[in-house]
């Protein structure tokens, strides 16, 4: 019976150095990953923001580093309190710093989904973070890669990041903005989300109306600068016209004064004829510029109408993203 009991002794022993074993190299390898799970353990989102967890439908990977980062909903001014390092001549819709994500609470009905992205792009942002130095630098010239086939769409506001901050930004402006991926980044973002298109779906919500006025504006502008040079055009003719009209009037009613001037009645009414017919012309001509001076004013009108709905839209989502007007011609 000792000798039983002494062994069985020996093998609880031998499982116990074998538990502790492994947790050392847990602890040695998966340091970030178990401090994840233990800070997130004492998160507590709220109703809308445990909403807006499940609608981004992460991995567990993607829930474990949300949780640990305790992301927020924010009013204002809280908002710009924690996010007051940031650049205020970016687009401010959340930020991740100390470890947090807060998210500005956009709930206007425009922006379904802005809430969903900002959450999202943080997200990425905190998983950027726990990155070593290698691991970013595989990760960069796959972004730099995406980055060459779509600087149209990524470029400008990259353009505010230099250094280690730009590879950050465009590692969450990918994962968030740019469907068609390579399959090694494709795999790589499915380490967080379930559904990376969908992710993309979100942004292209919040992002449709400003895309429509981008385009209204670029049509108008286009309409507007073929309008002023049509409208010039037509009025150097007209006055032109009008001048030498002018003219031959004061030549006519001199003539008609001057005896003999007009040999016979048939002349008079000959040229006196001439002369109504290019006034009726002429009267036709300015009528025409100043048809298309009321069809520019109603453009510059349909502009500066986008301009107010651009401002409206901006100042929702906190961008200082300005138009100016175009005034209207005199007629």
């Amino acid at each position: 019976m000792e000798k039983r009991a002494k062994i069985l002794f020996v093998i609880k022993w031998g499982l116990g150095v074998g538990v502790l074993i492994a947790i050392t190299l847990a602890l040695t390898l998966n340091r970030t990953v178990i401090s994840d799970f233990t800070r997130g353990m004492f998160y507590q989102p709220t109703e809308e923001m445990a909403i807006i967890r499940d609608k981004l439908k992460l991995t567990g990977e993607g829930v474990r580093i949300f949780n640990a980062s305790f992301p927020v909903l924010e009013e204002r001014e809280g908002f710009n309190l924690n996010c007051q390092s940031h650049d205020a001549s970016i687009y401010i819709l959340g930020c991740y710093t100390n470890g947090g994500i807060f998210v500005y609470n956009i709930t206007d009905e425009t922006f379904d989904g802005i809430r969903e992205l900002t959450a999202a792009h943080e997200l990425l942002h905190a998983a950027y973070a726990r990155f070593s130095d290698s691991e970013r630098i595989s990760l960069s010239v796959l972004l730099e890669e995406v980055y060459r086939k779509n600087s149209d769409t990524l470029g400008e506001e990259l353009a505010l990041y230099e250094g280690s901050e730009r590879y950050d930004e465009l590692h969450s402006r990918v994962g968030t903005e740019i469907s068609e991926l390579p399959e090694e980044l494709s795999k790589y973002y499915a380490r967080f989300f379930e559904d990376q298109d969908l992710i993309v779906s979100y942004y292209n919500q919040y992002i449709s109306p400003f895309r429509e006025l981008k385009a209204k504006f670029a049509r108008l502008e286009d309409e507007l600068k073929s309008l002023s040079a049509e409208i010039e055009a037509k009025k150097a003719n007209y006055e032109a016209r009008a001048e030498r009209y002018n003219k031959t009037v004061g030549e006519f009613n001199n003539c008609a004064e001057t005896a003999g001037c007009f040999n016979s009645e048939y002349a008079f009414r000959t040229r006196r004829s001439e002369i109504l017919r290019e006034q009726t012309e002429l009267n036709a001509q300015f009528e025409e510029v100043n048809r298309l001076v009321a069809t520019y004013n109603g453009k510059v009108d349909e502009y500066n109408q986008a301009v107010a709905k651009n401002e409206e839209l901006t100042n929702i989502v906190n961008s200082n993203a300005e138009v100016e007007k175009i005034n209207e011609i005199s007629q």
